[in-house]
C-alpha cells in the first residue's frame, strides 16, 4: 500500500513541534521568538492531527466504531497508565481528590487529553453521520465557543469572578467539543467533498502564507498585551492554516511504502514528556538544548516502541 510521504513527513514535523512547546523552545533566548513559536505556529500541530484523524475516520457502522473505539482506548489507557507516576496521587480520599482523577482520566493528563478529544470528536462525527449539516454547523459554532472562552479566560474579562477561574482551565476549551470536533470534522468535510481536488496549488499555498501570516499577527498581538495571560490553544487563526497546509500536503504526488514514518510522529509525540521531565531533573539543559535532545531520543526510542508494537498493539 502506497502512502503519501509528504504528508507522513509533516506529521513527524509536527511531532517536533509538539515537542518544542512542552520544551519551552527559545525560552531563555527570545521571548518573542519562544512566543512566536511554542504560543503561535508551532501550535498548528494537534489541530492538523485531528484534521488526519477526520480524514480517514472510517466508521461507517456499529462494528467497525466499536473497533475504532477499542483500538483508541486501548491506547489511551496504556498511555495514561505509564504517565500514572506523575498524575495518579494517592493522597486522602475526599472529593476534591477524586474529582481531579476523574478529569484526568476523562480529558486526559498533559498532552494525552489529544487521544481523549480524539474519541469524543470520532464518536460525535459517528452519531451524526446521517446529518452532515448539522454536524458541521455544530462544530463550527463549537470552535467559535472554544476561542471565545480562551480569550474571556486569558485577559480575564470577568476578573475575580468564579467564571473567569473556570475560564482558566486548560481542559474547558482544550477538549473534544471545542478544539477536537472542530478540525475533525474538517478532516470528515475534506474527505466527503473532495475538497483537495477544487483548488489550485497556487492557491493553496496562498492561503497557507496568509494562514501563516494572520496566525502570527494573533499570536504577537497576545504578546504585545500585558493583560494576555497563560498559553493559547485556541486561535481564530487555525481554522484557516491548519486545513490549508493538510489538503497542500494530500495534494502530494510523492509516495513511499513504508509506514515508519507514521509511527515515529505517534512514538514521539506520545514518550517525549518521559525525556523531557528526565532531563529537567538531572540536567541544566537550555530549551534549544532541551528539543533537540528529547527529539533524538525520543526517535531512538520509536525504534523500541515500533518493534514493542509488533506483540502488543496498544503500544502505539
Amino acid at each position: 500500500m502506497q502512502r503519501n510521504l509528504t504528508l507522513d513527513g509533516m506529521k513527524v514535523m509536527l511531532a517536533f513541534m509538539v515537542v518544542g512547546i512542552h520544551a519551552g523552545f527559545l525560552n531563555e533566548i527570545s521571548n518573542i521568538g519562544n512566543i512566536l513559536t511554542t504560543q503561535g505556529i508551532f501550535r498548528i500541530a494537534v489541530p492538523i492531527f485531528f484534521i488526519i484523524n477526520g480524514y480517514y475516520f472510517s466508521a461507517s457502522n456499529r462494528g467497525e466504531l466499536l473497533k475504532w473505539c477499542s483500538r483508541l482506548l486501548s491506547l489511551y489507557a496504556f498511555w495514561l497508565l505509564i504517565y500514572s507516576y506523575s498524575w495518579l496521587k494517592l493522597g486522602d480520599v475526599n472529593l476534591k481528590n477524586i474529582a481531579l482523577l476523574i478529569k484526568e482520566v476523562l480529558f486526559g493528563y498533559h498532552h494525552l487529553w489529544y487521544l481523549s478529544a480524539t474519541f469524543g470528536g470520532g464518536i460525535c462525527v459517528y452519531f451524526l453521520r446521517y446529518n452532515r449539516k448539522v454536524l458541521y454547523i455544530f462544530a463550527g459554532v463549537a470552535y467559535l465557543v472554544g476561542v471565545a472562552i480562551q480569550y474571556v479566560g486569558n485577559y480575564h474579562l470577568f476578573e475575580g469572578t468564579l467564571l473567569d477561574k473556570v475560564f482558566n482551565y486548560s481542559f474547558v476549551h482544550r477538549n473534544f467539543l471545542f478544539l477536537g470536533l472542530p478540525f475533525f470534522s474538517v478532516g470528515v468535510a475534506i474527505k466527503q467533498y473532495s475538497i483537495d481536488s477544487y483548488f489550485s496549488k497556487t492557491f493553496l499555498l496562498s492561503t497557507v502564507f496568509l494562514g501563516l501570516l494572520l496566525l502570527g499577527i494573533e499570536s504577537y498581538w497576545n504578546y504585545l498585551n500585558d493583560s494576555s495571560g497563560g498559553g493559547y490553544d485556541n486561535y481564530l487563526t487555525l481554522i484557516i492554516i491548519c486545513p490549508s497546509l493538510f489538503v497542500l500536503a494530500l495534494r502530494s504526488t510523492s509516495t513511499t511504502s513504508i509506514k515508519v514514518l507514521t509511527s515515529l510522529s505517534t512514538s514521539i509525540y506520545l514518550i517525549h514528556p518521559i525525556w523531557i521531565d528526565a532531563l529537567n531533573q538531572f540536567f541544566k539543559f537550555g530549551s534549544v538544548q532541551v528539543t533537540v535532545i528529547v527529539i533524538l531520543l525520543s526517535s531512538l526510542s520509536a525504534m523500541v516502541l515500533i518493534r514493542a508494537q509488533k506483540k502488543w498493539k496498544f503500544v502505539l
